[in-house]
């Protein structure tokens, strides 16, 4: 279902990527790619290669590659951080909180919708493809790493995997859709409040909010609607929904994407 190193290499006449007669060099590339991807071109055949970007070399690529691991150990470790200490919190509390505060009766008349149908129906759709995403696009980009090949084999093999990591791509990229015109929705009807906006208060929320969790004040800050944690997490799938749908669709239509 993939290449193999023979696909691109050959078979008993391998030659170094300098020689005019090999199937990998430049000037013979794209004839070897177009043998599985149709109208491939010279600029598709040289994008393969198997070194890793360098500051040296395709430095743009390299410093994206740095950007986004440094974001991702940054943000999981926020989150970690900031789960751990909600949860000391929680399991210690200070002499200065009453049992009675922390138990007041909710009755049914305090109950409020916060979410629409229309929302709901998105966080549905949203935790759907994002979660299969997870779950397929790892053993597909790790097969040869640890449990990803027994984990592709009970969901069915690369070829099920593959149609399930595309279905949940187009999932992702509708609620998207989905979620802009909701948005325009609101607007036009003069119901859109920019709730989910961050701002200086956000700042100081995050500030006081540590501070509560530390044990150095006695009350949370008064937040908004949403907390500062809900508007990071709201426009982390926003910033998410580009960056995963834009280089989903590469690596779908890598000749296409590669022509432009």
């Amino acid at each position: 279902e993939s290449a193999s190193c023979a696909d691109c290499h050959g078979l008993h006449e391998v030659r170094a990527e300098a020689d005019p007669l090999s199937t990998i060099h430049m000037d013979n590339r794209p004839e070897t790619c177009g043998h599985c991807h149709e109208d491939a071109t010279p600029s598709f055949a040289r994008a393969v290669s198997h070194e890793p970007p360098t500051f040296d070399r395709k430095a743009l690529a390299w410093g994206f590659s740095i950007f986004f691991s440094s974001l991702a150990f940054f943000v999981i470790g926020f989150l970690l951080l900031h789960v751990l200490l909600d949860l000391y919190r929680t399991l210690r509390p200070l002499h200065h909180e009453t049992a009675g505060a922390r138990k007041a009766p909710l009755h049914r008349d305090d109950e409020v919708v916060r979410f629409d149908l229309h929302l709901r129906i998105q966080h549905w759709m949203l935790m759907t493809a994002f979660t299969t995403l997870v779950v397929t696009g790892w053993p597909l980009k790790s097969a040869a790493v640890g449990q990803s090949s027994t984990l592709m084999d009970l969901m069915g093999g690369i070829a099920v995997v593959s149609v399930l990591h595309r279905i949940a791509g187009v999932l992702m990229l509708a609620v998207g859709v989905y979620h802009a015109a909701y948005l325009v929705m609101l607007w036009r009807r003069g119901q859109f409040k920019g709730s989910m906006l961050p701002g200086i208060k956000d700042i100081k929320d995050f500030l006081g909010n540590i501070s509560y969790l530390l044990g150095l004040r006695k009350e949370r800050p008064a937040f908004g609607r949403f907390t500062y944690y809900e508007k990071l997490d709201y426009w982390a799938e926003i910033w998410g929904t580009f960056v995963m749908g834009l280089s989903g669709l590469m690596l779908w239509f890598p000749v296409m994407a590669a022509s432009i």
